[in-house]
């Protein structure tokens, strides 16, 4: 590593100024300066994209000041404290305090490429890794480094301001750099839960954007459970047969979603439709209209979503609720919700639940949360269909997240359909290739532009066929056209008759009309 101040220079500043005759101060320099960079290396992972713009880091000086020691009789003075007020590397902004659990920030004035330039992939490594203890579990999971580094290469070309995309960008390097290292392998280090799902800490595949992931396992199939808890719900309530709104929406998603979108915002664009889609999602876990609901997000904490943060107009919420369909879809929610919690409930006051789970299923208030339960019950049932269906794959498994799985080839999807419907009977699975991600050089794929025109133009005689409108096969291709929409109306009776040849005797009245 590279030192921004003269390890002698500070081993003969120390000598003169402090009590300090038996220790060897040039390795106390340079153990400095290499603690400082590595905790910079944790709190870029550990930063927000707001942070890492305006050069400032979360930042440990507990643990730093620590691993320094002490100096002079009796360790009267601290290492960290005389070296960083002489040589100072960051200036701290914000003192964190334990009680809150908040960490430090520091301002760094060295850019931060450089800081990662002058470092080697080790060192990033440790200081990431360094974290843990040195028994703790690990999955590791090999990444495709040369499909990784096209992603990068191609989202850094494009220089999109976007915080997601810059957030990708920051965590598909993170994670380039420390496979590299490590001979093309990302070790995930597993966080404990007694909820049937396994959670990670630090760089894993599990807690960074799909578009991440997807480049670097490379080219793969990835497998989800369609609805997987409005299907949970539904097999084990007595009374499914009852559930026709339920029913209509696990086996005919597609359409209910663009209905509902269309009754909020006027529109069946993918946005309108993918924000409806995280409204449903927070209805399965048991969000109501206007309360919170309960569950654990992708880190194995337990999180409060509620309605109002996916859709912030209370407007466009009652045009929601009030439409007749979510309506009698919300009664069928509030009936499953009731029994399946009561359910469970008395099982724990009987003793069938065991202890170990119960304590981390307390609301604040000390009681057992039904919503908790509920997400426990799930996701030990999720996790049982999905032990079953990876039996019957016959193919290996690249990564598992929750009720989702990336295979290295196409797995045998009738044998794990018909494993996951023996459990869930309306349950479907959705499959999707991934291809690899290519980049080509921008400068390289001008110049080739250029050359194909100079052909264009010798072929026709010097004759511009883009601007003198000649028709050729590459001008006749359709330009699709992104804000342009489709008739919705066909596209769903398209749609429902591909699932319902036959009128289906159980579709809501509402939901016939809207077909006649």
């Amino acid at each position: 590593m590279a030192y921004y101040y003269p390890i002698e220079h500070i081993a003969d500043h120390a000598r003169q100024t402090l009590p300090c005759t038996h220790t060897n101060v040039e390795d106390k320099a340079a153990q400095y300066q290499d603690a400082v960079v590595k905790e910079l290396y944790y709190g870029y992972f550990l930063a927000s994209m707001d942070q890492i713009n305006a050069n400032q880091l979360p930042f440990n000086i507990t643990r730093l000041r620590k691993s320094l020691g002490r100096y002079g009789k009796g360790g009267s003075g601290r290492w960290w404290d005389w070296m960083h007020q002489n040589y100072p590397i960051v200036k701290v902004i914000k003192k964190g305090t334990s009680i809150k659990k908040e960490s430090s920030m520091v301002e760094v004035d060295i850019p931060l490429d450089i800081i990662f330039a002058s470092g080697k992939g080790k060192d990033f490594v440790a200081a990431i890794y360094n974290q843990f203890d040195k028994d703790v579990q690990t999955h590791p999971v090999n990444i495709n480094l040369r499909n990784l580094k096209n992603y990068i290469l191609a989202t850094a070309a494009e220089n999109n301001p976007n915080k997601t995309i810059q957030n990708n960008l920051k965590n598909a390097r993170m994670i380039h750099m420390i496979a590299e290292e490590l001979g093309g392998v990302l070790p995930q280090v597993v966080s404990k839960s007694n909820f049937g799902r396994t959670y990670y800490s630090g760089p894993n595949l599990q807690n960074v954007h799909k578009t991440v992931r997807q480049a670097a396992l490379g080219p793969c199939y990835n497998i989800d459970i369609n609805n997987a808890v409005f299907n949970w719900k539904y097999s084990v309530v007595p009374f499914s047969d009852e559930l026709t709104y339920t029913r209509e929406y696990i086996t005919d998603k597609n359409r209910i979603r663009k209905h509902l979108a269309q009754v909020v915002f006027g529109n069946s664009t993918e946005h309108s439709i993918k924000t409806i889609k995280k409204v449903l999602t927070a209805i399965s876990f048991g969000a109501k209209s206007e309360t919170r609901c309960w569950f654990k997000n992708d880190e194995g904490k337990w999180t409060q979503g509620a309605i109002s943060e996916i859709i912030y107009s209370k407007d466009l919420r009652d045009q929601l609720f009030n439409d007749p369909w979510m309506a009698q879809f919300m009664r069928e929610q509030q009936r499953m919700n009731d029994f399946i919690g009561t359910d469970l409930a008395n099982a724990a006051k009987e003793g069938t639940i065991p202890e170990r789970f119960l304590e981390d299923l307390r609301s604040e208030g000390g009681r057992v949360s039904k919503g908790k339960l509920i997400a426990w019950a799930y996701q030990q049932s999720e996790q049982q269909v999905m032990r079953k269906m990876l039996e019957w794959s016959r193919t290996d498994v690249l990564l598992q997240v929750h009720d989702g799985v990336y295979f290295k080839t196409k797995p045998d999807m009738p044998s794990m359909h018909t494993v996951l419907q023996e459990v869930w009977p309306l349950a479907t699975l959705s499959i999707e290739e991934v291809s690899n991600y290519s980049y080509e050089n921008i400068e390289h794929l001008d110049e080739h532009r250029q050359f194909i025109k100079q052909q264009e133009l010798k072929a026709n005689n010097g004759v511009d066929p883009v601007t003198t409108g000649i028709h050729t096969e590459q001008l006749a291709a359709k330009i699709y056209d992104p804000h342009a929409e489709p008739d919705w109306v066909s596209e769903q009776m398209k749609e429902y008759y591909e699932h319902f040849p036959e009128p289906d005797p159980n579709m809501p009245d509402f939901a016939r009309r809207r077909l006649q």
